[in-house]
């Protein structure tokens, strides 16, 4: 029996713990480059440049970073799973940035017409656009950091990676976003967010397999 135990701990090396400092550092440092890139490329908001943003704005950056804060936390927790470590605070998380979709349904329903406006923006396909964009930049490093976990809920993950990197680059799209209004807000950052999502679920468990 010893020398079968021997045998099998011979080939065994020590592994460095997954640090969750090197997710942060990639969603942060990414966050960061994806916001001035855009702010170069593309303008920064009127009201960021004079120094009186919003109250939309400053909600829907809220938000996101809500949202992108939590799924993040989540994440980590699920990158090294242990009795009692599960993060649930992302649903809340969740369930808070869906007052913009409800709220824009309500006033759709309000109105009695369609927004066309909104639906044929100019600027709706830059929206999802830059946050696919930024959430694939986002979530492959992740994803490569999360193989080096020991990730149990792979599709449960792939939701959280699509819900963090979108939250994460919608962000910095926000900081350009020219429309203010919340019907905007409730159909094309919904949309952004979701779809990050959606990718993500369908993208990152192949890659988190056993």
């Amino acid at each position: 029996m010893s020398n079968m135990i021997d045998a099998l701990v011979d080939d065994l090396r020590p592994v460095r713990p997954i640090s969750p400092r090197i997710a942060l550092a990639i969603v942060g440092s990414i966050t960061v480059v994806l916001a001035v890139l855009i702010a170069m490329s593309m303008g920064l908001r009127s009201d960021i440049l004079e120094g009186n943003p919003q109250a939309i704005l400053l909600m829907r950056g809220g938000v996101l970073l809500l949202l992108g804060s939590a799924t993040m936390a989540a994440l980590v927790s699920a990158a090294r799973p242990g009795v009692g470590q599960q993060s649930d605070g992302w649903r809340w998380a969740l369930g808070a940035a869906a007052i913009f979709p409800i709220s824009a349904v309500v006033l759709i329903l309000a109105q009695g017409a369609l927004p066309m406006g909104i639906l044929t923006a100019n600027s709706a396909p830059y929206c999802l656009a830059v946050t696919l964009a930024g959430a694939i930049a986002m979530g492959a490093p992740l994803t490569a950091w999360l193989r080096r976990g020991a990730v149990t809920q792979p599709e449960r993950v792939g939701w959280l990676v699509g819900f963090a990197s979108g939250a994460f680059a919608l962000f910095a799209y926000n900081l350009h976003c020219p429309s203010s209004t919340l019907v905007y807000t409730g159909i094309w950052y919904t949309s952004a967010v979701g779809l990050a999502a959606i990718v993500g679920r369908l993208t990152v468990p192949r890659l988190l397999r056993w």
